[in-house]
């Protein structure tokens, strides 16, 4: 989560197998079977923290890479960084 509790950055879960097929990005778990589905940018926000970047650096990259306001995008991000956290994909 980004605030709160700061949490630099977060490890993926190695059970999980994902695969970008155009703007959507495909989550395995390999450990009970599911199939979880993200839009682009959360999807990218899911290959960023394969990285072991820090939450800036994700939120400098996704400023960069969407022609966004670092600032605009925090909220989302983090819905998305929550979203993965409940899913079990990051830790």
């Amino acid at each position: 989560m980004i605030g709160g509790d700061i949490v630099e950055k977060y490890s993926f879960n190695d059970n999980i197998i994902y695969r970008r097929k155009g703007e959507v990005v495909y989550a395995f778990n390999n450990s009970n079977g599911e199939v979880y589905e993200f839009n682009d940018s959360g999807g990218r926000v899911l290959e960023l923290l394969t990285k072991n970047i820090s939450i800036s650096e994700l939120l400098d990259t996704i400023s960069s890479e969407y022609d966004i306001d670092r600032n605009d995008i925090h909220d989302d991000v983090n819905e998305i960084i929550e979203r993965l956290l409940k899913l079990g994909i990051i830790e």
